[in-house]
């Protein structure tokens, strides 16, 4: 097997990983909201941000959207590297992740019940986004060097 068709099918699993525990993320704030569960963390758990949660239901969709169509390019191998763009997503993933990890460890540590930081679920998944980022910036960056 080639190198780049072996980073390109690995790459791809790590797209469609972070993507997938994204979608469950989403899904279960959704059950929450439509069913009230004992299983899942309380509603208000999932939410860490002001904005109404139609309208964060809407974002997250559109962001699965995206994903995915990334990851079928990705897996294809018809997406387009752009060394610049690889660039400005792992410096917009790495500021992206740092801030999330301060804001996890200082609301599981420091500030439990303060309603931005206290909120690990959403810091949590935040992190997965800012992976996705560094992932597909590393796979334009990537292509420097091998096809994806």
């Amino acid at each position: 097997m080639k190198k780049g068709i072996h980073s390109r099918d690995h790459y791809t699993a790590g797209l469609w990983l972070l993507t997938g525990l994204f979608a469950l993320r989403v899904s279960g704030q959704f059950v929450q909201s439509c069913f009230h569960t004992d299983w899942l963390p309380a509603f208000e758990q999932w939410q860490g941000s002001r904005l109404p949660y139609p309208l964060l239901l809407t974002i997250q969709g559109l962001i699965l959207v995206i994903q995915c169509r990334v990851n079928f390019k990705a897996a294809a191998g018809s997406l387009i590297p752009t060394p610049p763009l690889g660039l400005l997503l792992l410096v917009l993933g790495a500021i992206y992740f740092i801030t999330m990890a301060i804001r996890l460890a200082v609301g599981l540590s420091l500030y439990p019940e303060h309603p931005w930081f206290g909120k690990w679920i959403p810091a949590l998944f935040h992190l997965v986004l800012a992976s996705y980022l560094l992932l597909l910036g590393r796979i334009h960056l990537d292509s420097l060097r091998t096809t994806v």
